[in-house]
């Protein structure tokens, strides 16, 4: 019996498949297959192509595993409402290693507090030398917070609450964060200020469920990874506190 072999097409999106399973937070070039398959069909004979076509998927999660950790970006599912409505939870942000974080910019970063570390996705609302505040007002409710004195524009923020805070000055080296989903979050109102060797990563895009992918609401345009460049998978952020921040 002569056994049907898979076609050039047939064998290249095998390959795909295998190799996103294989490591699928990783993006590796879309020729990788092309250029594994043109390695085997030098060989001749139904023994060595099918030699081939698994060296070639050996190649391809050697590719990934080797990868993991090299790249400028790496990826991040947010388990949480701290950043709703802007990262809804279990959608995805991709992150830039590379990238200076600015006001406006939503960042993950690795901060302690009484005794215990965790990460955190937040938003960096002001920066070294600012002074920051959420001002209550004679119902005591904060209208908007202060950045120097003058409100923040979050038209992103769909008009969520912003319990008061007290007014506090970022000191050098630092940045002072909020979550978006201020009435929830557990960010630099509780911790104080994020000092820049905390910051791991710069968001650049969010992935839905359905896998589309768009820019980060209220933040200053990044450049995203394109198909060729590596994105490498990262620890989940534990979900915010639940329970609302007290002024």
């Amino acid at each position: 019996m002569v056994e049907k072999l898979m076609s050039r097409t047939e064998a290249a999106e095998r390959l795909g498949v295998l190799s996103e399973a294989a490591a699928p937070a990783v993006r590796a070039p879309e020729d990788l297959a092309e250029s594994v398959l043109s390695r085997a069909r030098r060989r001749t004979g139904v023994r060595r192509a099918a030699w081939g076509l698994g060296a070639g998927l050996t190649v391809l999660a050697s590719v990934a595993a080797f990868n993991v950790g090299q790249g400028d970006y790496f990826m991040v599912t947010q388990p949480s409402a701290a950043m709703a409505p802007t990262v809804a939870i279990q959608e995805r942000v991709v992150f830039s290693k590379a990238a200076t974080p600015q006001r406006g910019d939503v960042i993950t970063a690795h901060v302690s507090d009484d005794g215990s570390e965790f990460d955190l996705i937040s938003r960096v609302v002001a920066e070294a030398g600012d002074t920051v505040s959420c001002p209550a007002d004679a119902d005591g409710r904060c209208d908007a917070v202060l950045v120097n004195g003058a409100p923040v524009a979050d038209p992103y923020l769909q008009a969520l609450d912003t319990p008061p805070f007290p007014r506090t000055t970022v000191p050098d080296d630092a940045v002072f964060v909020l979550g978006d989903a201020r009435d929830i979050a557990n960010d630099s109102r509780l911790i104080g200020p994020v000092p820049l060797d905390a910051i791991e990563g710069v968001a650049v895009e969010i992935v839905d469920g359905e896998g589309d992918h768009r820019s980060v609401p209220g933040a200053p345009q990044r450049l995203a990874p394109d198909d060729g460049q590596i994105v490498d998978p990262a620890d989940q952020v534990p979900p915010a506190e639940t329970d609302p921040v007290q002024p």
